[in-house]
């Protein structure tokens, strides 16, 4: 029981994790900055890089989160964004557009979900999206000591972390 506590304890007092790991994206200057979860709401704060003369953005109405694939949350409310078919015209490559989606809460325990885009063209996804801020520090220290040139023990940190996400932030 104290394991089931300590699982739902962020969700319930709120949590917030800022550049949080993902496996894999669709749009390459489209980034999470923060996601703020609590009893309440999920919210993404989210940034997009325009790279091209002319470019527009926009978020279609059916954007999910996806926690397993018997679970979904739908976007209540976008902020700073166009919903589509309206856009927001860059100005200039190298301009930033910042904005926020709004879900409903996610379940107590969730250690990663994707952010799907369900539309017809453009669509943007994000899948293994880590939402544990343990597993965050975990999988980031990781990839420091394979940058910092330590692969034998960022190798370790990582196969740590693949058996067992729960435990990883307790042995770092």
């Amino acid at each position: 029981m104290v394991g089931l506590f300590l699982l739902a304890g962020p969700f319930l007092n709120g949590q917030t994790v800022n550049k949080p790991n993902y496996a894999m994206k669709s749009h390459e200057t489209l980034e999470i900055l923060s996601i703020e979860a609590d009893s309440k709401s999920t919210v993404f704060h989210m940034s997009i890089e325009n790279r091209i003369p002319g470019g527009t953005f926009c978020a279609d109405r059916n954007i999910w989160i996806v926690i397993s694939p018997e679970q979904r949350s739908r976007l209540v409310l976008a902020e700073g964004i166009p919903v589509c078919p309206d856009v927001h015209h860059f100005t200039l490559p190298g301009e930033s557009l910042d904005f926020t989606l709004v879900f409903s809460p996610l379940p107590p325990g969730i250690k990663s979900v994707d952010l799907i885009e369900e539309c017809s063209e453009n669509c943007f996804s994000f899948y293994g999206i880590v939402i544990d801020n343990d597993l965050n520090q975990a999988i980031d220290k990781a990839f420091e000591s394979a940058e910092g040139g330590n692969t034998e023990d960022a190798l370790k940190q990582f196969i740590e972390i693949a058996e067992d996400p729960g435990r990883s932030s307790e042995a770092t």
